[in-house]
């Protein structure tokens, strides 16, 4: 079924992965191109700078670089302009504002409802009561005189 002079998978395989077969293989090409592999190699990696596609994706990065930078600038640019509005044009109305919110007026003496028993009589009532003191070492007298 199969011929004599054609090799078997096996073989094939063998040889495919035989350095020194895979060479004697490989020589005939070698033959036809008469530059050495330096030269191709060099010659090859000259062409491959210089190829359209990267100057294109060298200029497409240089240019996304640029919008970038011009973006992040109008994004800076447009901070410090809202900051210069806040801080000098509407400076003193939001002082104001913010003062408002911050504090409170209180009346100092809230009067209570006298607290009563069921049957309706007085056990505590609020009184306003005045403490006055004063310190002798605030007076340059002598403590029999303060008293």
């Amino acid at each position: 079924m199969t011929d004599m002079n054609s090799p078997s998978n096996s073989q094939l395989r063998r040889r495919s992965f035989n350095p020194k077969q895979r060479a004697k293989s490989t020589s005939h090409l070698k033959n036809q191109n008469p530059q050495s592999e330096t030269d191709y190699v060099k010659n090859n990696s000259q062409k491959s700078l210089s190829t359209p596609s990267k100057k294109n994706s060298e200029k497409c990065r240089t240019s996304r670089l640029y919008q970038v930078w011009i973006l992040l600038m109008l994004g800076l640019i447009g901070l410090i302009i809202n900051l210069f509005r806040l801080q000098v044009v509407q400076g003193k109305a939001l002082q104001k504002i913010a003062q408002q919110q911050q504090t409170i007026q209180s009346n100092p003496f809230i009067p209570r409802r006298p607290i009563v028993d069921r049957n309706g009589n007085v056990l505590a009532i609020d009184k306003v009561a005045y403490t006055l003191y004063a310190h002798p070492k605030i007076f340059n007298r002598s403590k029999q005189e303060v008293a």
